[in-house]
């Protein structure tokens, strides 16, 4: 079994099913360890005007690196996301942030994902699942680069409640 942390995002409504929809997917195949609280943000990379809901998971899966994607890619079609050449609003986005401490750069996947030192909508609740993470291909730590990104804004939502079984 390998430990993963997973990022999950939407900002198409109805967002809470969204969210708890994908988790319900994801059950199939990954047993759910960790949730982060839940954190609204603004859309990185493209412009849109509906905010994303962001969380973090750290789950166990008997899946390899590239099963996990194929099964995560399978998850979000099944649950309406449109396939595009471009970025724009998504009913659902999982992505993979660490598969163990495995670095991976190909061409369909790398691990840890090539853009979570960046986001703190990942960071953040990364952080805190697990305070002590290091990034295993910079060595970066999750304070450290929690430090680089502090003034893209966040918010936690209190009133938004996923049981984490």
């Amino acid at each position: 079994m390998a430990y993963i942390y997973l990022s999950l995002g939407t900002n198409i409504e109805p967002k809470k099913l969204n969210i708890l929809n994908a988790l319900n997917q994801i059950k199939e195949k990954i047993s759910i360890i960790d949730l982060s609280p839940p954190y609204m943000s603004d859309p990185v990379g493209f412009e849109s005007s509906s905010i994303f809901i962001n969380l973090v998971l750290k789950g166990k899966t008997d899946l390899k690196p590239y099963k996990l994607l194929e099964y995560l890619k399978e998850t979000e079609l099944k649950l309406g996301r449109k396939s595009t050449n471009y970025v724009t609003d998504r009913i659902i986005d999982i992505d993979i942030i660490f598969y163990e401490d495995e670095v991976i750069n190909s061409v369909n996947l790398t691990i840890p994902h090539p853009r979570a030192r960046t986001r703190r909508f990942v960071l953040q609740p990364l952080y805190d699942i697990n305070k002590n993470i290091i990034f295993p291909d910079t060595k970066e730590t999750i304070i450290d680069l929690l430090k680089k990104v502090k003034t893209q804004k966040l918010l936690q939502i209190k009133s938004f409640y996923v049981e984490n079984s």
